[in-house]
């Protein structure tokens, strides 16, 4: 198998707080670098906070269908 690609526009990590969550930063900022995650809006991800379900529905809607307006 192969490992993705990391998103070449992005820094190192999109997010500062990836710290506990060191086994899901790839994915976390690969997912962002295709605007399927957003994070706080302030540079954080809050990695430890659970999804709502609206936040699950829209990272669905905007991988398979593009951008969805909040």
């Amino acid at each position: 198998t192969q490992k993705p690609e990391p998103a070449q526009d992005l820094p190192e990590s999109a997010f500062s707080d990836l710290q506990s969550t060191q086994w899901a930063a790839a994915a976390i900022n690969a997912l962002a670098g295709k605007g399927i995650l957003q994070g706080n809006g302030d540079g954080t991800f809050s990695p430890d906070i659970p999804v709502t379900r609206n936040e699950f529905v829209k990272m669905i809607v905007t991988a398979f269908d593009g951008p969805m307006s909040d």
